[in-house]
């Protein structure tokens, strides 16, 4: 992708897609990824603060991930205006639940078009959105495709109503045949509006979409 398009130490943020069943592009080809980190300096990696906050198992092993260059932090509004506040790198999926909700084995398909907060936050603090997209994530897992309308409903709750296997021999694991390729896209300029209109945020959110 346009890794040489990433400016290190600016203000800089990432929306990873599609989100998929357990984000296996976002965690392989960019949480683990040293490579990612060497481009675009120090990162954070925003993640559900139900997740972050409340699990033990997760709130150790970020706790373990953490090193001068990474770590692994909550994504609530409050955490976002924190770390955009100071100017902090940032990676998150602005898909979230509902996207993996939408999500089906074969097919390319995000949820994005009520996901517009990242969006003014970028605005409010004069970022650089790079949109960042997963080739393969859609051959990770077979999910469960009926009741659809029912569990966006339930997602929009926060709750990822989906059920979904992968390698027969470790359902929760990805199916070994599949190719992760992620892209990082160009960066686009935003400018720093304090108090941004319904209409701004709309304006560049469609040009996020575009680019994506």
């Amino acid at each position: 992708g346009a890794l040489d398009d990433i400016r290190p130490g600016g203000k800089n943020f990432f929306g990873f897609h599609p989100h998929g069943c357990l984000c296996a592009g976002f965690t392989i080809n960019g949480t683990y990824n040293p490579e990612f980190m060497k481009h675009a300096g120090r990162t954070l990696w925003l993640c559900d603060s139900g997740l972050r906050r409340r699990n033990p198992g997760f709130r150790m092993m970020a706790e373990a991930y953490e090193a001068e260059d990474r770590a692994i932090e909550a994504g609530d509004p409050s955490d976002f205006r924190k770390f955009m506040s100071r100017g902090e790198t940032l990676c998150f999926l602005p898909g979230g639940f509902l996207d993996a909700v939408v999500f089906e084995h074969g097919v390319d398909v995000v949820y994005l078009s009520t996901k517009k907060g990242f969006v003014k936050y970028c605005l409010q603090f004069g970022y650089r959105l790079h949109p960042v997209y997963t080739f393969g994530e859609r051959d990770t897992y077979y999910t469960f495709k009926g009741l659809k309308s029912l569990r966006i409903k339930i997602a929009k709750n926060n709750v990822p109503a989906l059920a979904f296997f992968g390698w027969p021999l470790l359902p929760m694991l990805p199916l070994p045949s599949a190719r992760l390729i992620t892209y990082v896209g160009r960066g686009i300029d935003v400018p720093h509006i304090q108090e941004p209109t319904e209409e701004e945020v709309d304006h560049w959110h469609s040009v996020y979409t575009e680019a994506l």
